[in-house]
């Protein structure tokens, strides 16, 4: 605002016409920059947790009763894309009815909602960023899975998922934006390229988000683009025809431990089934009409009711946030206790914190409504 030749050009870029006059331009400039503002506007640099963990910042606004006018994160410099975009519609209630209830019958589906639920509970246990590949035949309802975990925090449509035609270094610039957050992505099968190239993208995409810090840059990019590094913590949830170890045995190689740990393979089918519901109810006559049926509801609950569940479920977690991260090391050692015996050893046990991890934030759905 005080460089007065940096003011006209903002202006004039979003389509001010302007005073001719060069001196009369500037004394208006002058004054406009001297004038305090009737509204004061604050912009977070990261959505997620605040650090008092009071609120949590959206992309467009702010969860939870806070002093300042926060509106939430300065995307003026980001590159629009349509993809990935978060918003609200419908009802919390409403998304229960239509969405998570319907998911009971599937233990993918209520699996991918928790894993949703899960992930703002990272920033209390400590535990890295990491990535959940659904794997299963086509048109079992991998996708469906995907799209009912996005509902959560407010994309409600498939075509609306970031998809994998992405580079790494793109990618790393959307995961802020899921920070503390789920980070639906579309089929991974849309990854160009051999089966060598396509692995390996995929392996060094594992380690990349597991590490929750974008590359680093020269300083002077750095000072360019608003200060420090994008950081994230998120799980990423993915689906894949294939698993990831299926992958690396068609590109003629064996996955490494890390790897595993960070991107991990989960079916997304059961019993033999070639669909994800293996909870049907018991006098189903006609499977394949219910199913239809019921991918379509639940594609339209998802459509129709999107964000307000996560605000309800934000809300219900800083409203205990006192304890909130007593309660969730201890529901995840709760999981780790039971699912775990003493030949397990570490690389188990890590896993299993992930999916105790996930687990907590079912419970605190269920608690939560």
């Amino acid at each position: 605002m005080s460089d007065t030749t940096v003011l006209a050009k903002k202006l004039r870029d979003a389509g001010a016409a302007l005073e001719k006059d060069k001196a009369r331009l500037k004394e208006q400039l002058e004054a406009v920059a001297h004038t305090d503002p009737p509204e004061q506007w604050i912009y977070e640099d990261h959505t997620g947790w605040t650090d008092d963990r009071i609120a949590f910042i959206t992309p467009k606004g702010v969860i939870g009763d806070i002093s300042t006018n926060i509106i939430g994160v300065n995307q003026s410099n980001a590159i629009k894309d349509r993809s990935g975009q978060v918003g609200l519609k419908g009802g919390w209630k409403s998304w229960r009815d239509t969405v998570a209830e319907p998911s009971s019958r599937s233990t993918t589906l209520m699996f991918a909602i928790s894993a949703a639920l899960g992930s703002p509970l990272l920033a209390f246990t400590g535990e890295q960023p990491f990535s959940v590949n659904l794997y299963g035949p086509t048109r079992a309802g991998k996708s469906v899975a995907t799209l009912a975990a996005a509902s959560v925090i407010g994309i409600g449509r498939q075509g609306d998922l970031i998809s994998w035609k992405i580079t790494n270094a793109r990618l790393e610039q959307r995961l802020p934006e899921f920070n503390d957050a789920i980070c639906p992505i579309d089929d991974l099968e849309k990854i160009k390229g051999s089966q060598k190239a396509k692995y390996e993208q995929i392996r060094d995409l594992a380690y990349s988000i597991s590490q929750g810090l974008a590359k680093a840059k020269h300083s002077s990019h750095t000072r360019a683009h608003e200060g420090a590094h994008k950081s994230w913590s998120s799980i990423v949830l993915t689906s894949c025809e294939h698993s990831i170890r299926d992958l690396a045995h068609l590109a003629k190689t064996e996955r490494q431990h890390g790897e595993s740990l960070r991107l991990i393979d989960v079916p997304a089918v059961f019993d033999r089934l070639d669909h994800i519901f293996d909870r049907l109810p018991k006098e189903t006559s006609d499977v394949e009409e219910w199913k239809s049926r019921t991918f379509n509801a639940i594609a339209e609950g998802c459509e129709q009711n999107h964000g307000k569940a996560f605000r309800k479920y934000i809300t219900s977690l800083i409203s205990r946030r006192a304890t909130l991260k007593s309660d969730t090391v201890n529901a995840v050692g709760t999981f780790v206790s039971v699912a775990c015996d003493k030949f397990d050893g570490a690389i188990a046990r890590d896993v299993a914190r992930k999916f105790g991890l996930i687990y907590t934030g079912a419970l605190f759905g269920i608690q939560c409504g």
